[in-house]
This record gives C-alpha cells, sequence and structure tokens, in this order.
C-alpha cells in the first residue's frame, strides 16, 4: 500500500510540475521557480526535471543571467514537440489528419478527399496512410478520431447518426474490430469522439481558458450541432448525444421526426423552401434578408442556451457559418444584447483544424498520466 501511495505522489508531483512549467510565459523555467510555484520540495524537483530531461520535454539552455552573487541557476525550456498526437477527421467526404504537440498546436496536417464508409476509414485507409505522416516523429502519444455522430468510445460505436447527408458512411453499428487492428499496426491508443466536441475543445485550449471556464461551440454544417465545455470539462451526456441542439424546439405545434429537428429545419429546410437558397452550396448567393432570418433564429437558440446554462462564451463555426460571415456575426450579437439576462456573444471559430486538433487533444488528456508515469520508461527515476 505505501508503494502504491508513493508511485502515485510520484506521478501527482510530476504532473503538477508538468503544467507549472507549461502556464509559465514562454515556458522557460529554472528548478527554483518551479519549486516556489508548485510548493514541491528542491529534492523532487531536481529528479523531476531529470525525469524530463531523459522524456525529452526540457532542454538544458544554460545558466540564467542574474546580478546576484552566488551560482546562478540553470534554464531549462519546454519542448512541446517531445510527444506528438495525431487528431483525424472524416465527414464521408474529406479525410483530415493533424500531429499536434504538447501545447496543443498543430505541427503538420494534410487533407485529402475520401469516398468511403468510416469502418474502411478506420481499418484501411488510416493504416495506409498513418506511417507515412507521423514518420520522423519522436513518440506518437495516439490518434484521436472525430466523427460527425454521436460515438461511445468506450464501445468504439457509433450510436446515433444525426445529420441525414452522413448517414450512409457513418451507419450506427461497432468499430472495434478496426480500431483494434489499427492499434495494432500504430502502437497506440486510438480515441474516438463526435466531432462537433473534438472543434469545442480545440477552441477551449487555442483560447487558454481554465478549469472554471465555459464555452459552447455551435457548428453549422451539414448540420447543426453544439459542443459544450462546462467548467473546463466536456459534456457528452448520458447517451453521448449532448449539444444535438438542431432539435431545439419553440413550436409546440410542430411536429417532426428522428432525421431532423425543428431547429435544423428552420436554419436549413425553411431557406429552401423560402428563398430557393441551399445553404450548403457554395454556387447559390445569399440574400440579406436570409441572413437576418437566420440571425434571429440562431440568437433566440443561443439566448436559450445562454440563460439556462449561465453561459456568456459563444463560438460559431463550420463550413456555412464561414460562408456567411461576419454579417451573421454582427447580427447575432446584436439581438444577443436584448435576448439574453447576463451579457453573452458570438465570436468565430479560431482553429481552421478544429475537430482533428481536438481529438488529438483528448487524446493528450487521456494519455498524459501514462506518458508522465515510468510505465515503459527504461530509465525510472528513484
Amino acid at each position: 500500500m505505501c508503494a502504491v501511495f508513493a508511485a502515485d505522489m510520484k506521478e501527482q508531483n510530476r504532473l503538477q510540475v508538468y503544467h507549472a512549467i507549461r502556464q509559465t510565459p514562454g515556458q522557460a523555467v529554472t528548478r527554483t521557480e518551479i519549486g516556489r510555484k508548485t510548493g514541491i520540495s528542491a529534492p523532487t524537483v531536481l529528479k523531476i526535471f531529470d525525469f524530463f530531461e531523459r522524456r525529452g520535454l526540457l532542454v538544458s539552455e544554460g545558466e540564467k543571467n542574474v546580478m546576484d552573487a552566488g551560482r546562478k541557476p540553470s534554464v531549462f525550456r519546454f519542448v512541446p514537440a517531445a510527444a506528438l498526437t495525431v487528431g483525424v477527421t472524416y465527414d464521408g467526404h474529406v479525410l483530415e489528419m493533424s500531429l499536434v504537440d504538447l501545447n496543443y498546436q498543430t505541427v503538420k496536417h494534410r487533407r485529402f478527399p475520401l469516398t468511403t464508409d468510416v469502418a474502411s476509414m478506420v481499418g484501411e485507409t488510416l493504416p495506409r496512410c498513418l506511417p507515412e505522416f507521423t514518420a520522423g516523429a519522436p513518440r506518437i502519444l495516439g490518434i484521436g478520431v472525430s466523427l460527425p455522430a454521436s460515438v461511445n468510445n468506450a464501445e468504439k460505436r457509433i450510436t446515433y447518426q444525426a445529420f441525414p447527408s452522413f448517414r450512409e458512411r457513418m451507419s450506427k453499428g461497432s468499430l472495434m474490430p478496426e480500431c483494434n487492428a489499427l492499434e495494432k499496426r500504430m502502437g497506440v491508443p486510438v480515441l474516438f469522439e463526435n466531432d462537433v466536441n473534438c472543434a469545442a475543445i480545440a477552441e477551449y485550449r487555442q483560447l487558454g481558458l481554465g478549469e472554471q471556464d465555459d464555452l459552447i461551440y455551435i457548428m453549422l454544417g451539414g448540420g447543426v450541432g453544439a459542443g459544450l465545455v462546462m467548467d473546463g470539462r466536456l459534456r457528452r451526456g448520458g447517451n453521448f448525444s449532448c449539444g444535438e441542439i438542431g432539435y431545439m424546439v419553440w413550436n409546440a405545434d410542430y411536429r417532426g421526426d428522428s432525421r431532423t429537428g425543428y431547429l435544423e429545419d428552420l436554419l436549413y429546410r425553411a431557406p429552401k423552401e423560402r428563398y430557393g437558397v441551399d445553404l450548403l452550396r457554395t454556387d447559390v448567393s445569399v440574400p440579406e434578408a436570409l441572413v437576418s432570418e437566420l440571425a434571429d433564429t440562431l440568437a433566440i437558440a443561443i439566448a436559450n442556451l445562454s440563460n439556462a446554462l449561465d453561459v456568456s462564451r459563444f463560438i460559431l463555426g463550420g463550413c456555412v457559418a464561414e460562408r456567411l460571415g461576419e454579417q451573421l456575426l454582427q447580427e447575432v450579437n446584436a439581438r444577443l444584447f436584448r435576448l439574453c439576462v447576463h451579457d453573452a456573444y458570438l465570436i468565430p471559430a479560431c482553429c481552421a483544424d478544429g475537430c482533428a486538433r481536438g481529438a488529438a487533444s483528448l487524446l493528450i488528456q487521456q494519455e498524459l498520466d501514462k506518458f508522465l508515469s515510468d510505465r515503459g520508461d527504461p530509465e525510472p527515476d528513484a
């Protein structure tokens, strides 16, 4: 029991030091500075720094230039590329892959058309493409896969497919055999997650938000969905379908079906019926009157979320949002000022590869404890 407790303490100390280093501006630190920040003893900090150097997480930059007499402290710089994670996103038409470092930044990206079912993508395409894509990486922690569906990662299973346009290639069912084969081929774990959840996590990391911060990411793409980060944690729901805001309804006479919801109909079907505009087509112009109607609808949905959940930070992404641009953002924000109990605002997404990067970020979060432990380390510290 004492040995287990000591091992847990060692790993907790490493995690604490790791986060203190990452959160230091410039990520260049001395042992003394980290000892003061964390309250961890000097001998323990010394052992942790030695371990991090062996892991490649820290590199010495010589002595710090200080005016005080005596021995000058050594400076160490964090190396975010000491380990990388693969993020993948697939929508049935395009496959994107990103290599993401420990600062949650993309260091390599590839995007190409692909038309196959998701099982073939995981079981055939990725085993063929990833070895070349990751060649030269010092260490790969794992592979995060983002899909436009509700996903049970523990069972590696698609539980629900909301958007009709994706159902043909994203049918419900288990991906366990393909996942097991990919893990064996690459020698690392594979994680599955909903694409909007991944995009929300990518924006959360990019904005540098903390454990007490909230964020709701809304994607207007092949459908409409949301990713909720509450108190720094991704909210999935008991059925792994948290964020299916396409089914929000504020008309008691509405009669929908399981294929689309009220909000989704207002945002996609109504423009076709009233204006003859398919928002998913890039070769059709969007009248300003239609943008105003979409702003009305989107503002009501966001105001309801903001007022019910006490969230002020909303992010808008997806191909339709990018196409409608600044006018939609400005008109929605003007309406939020009137509709929300507390201040709420909508800003554009800033991560171009948010779904892939977010999937990689979730994998880092899952595997970080193991990476900072002695498991598999050839030179464990005493």
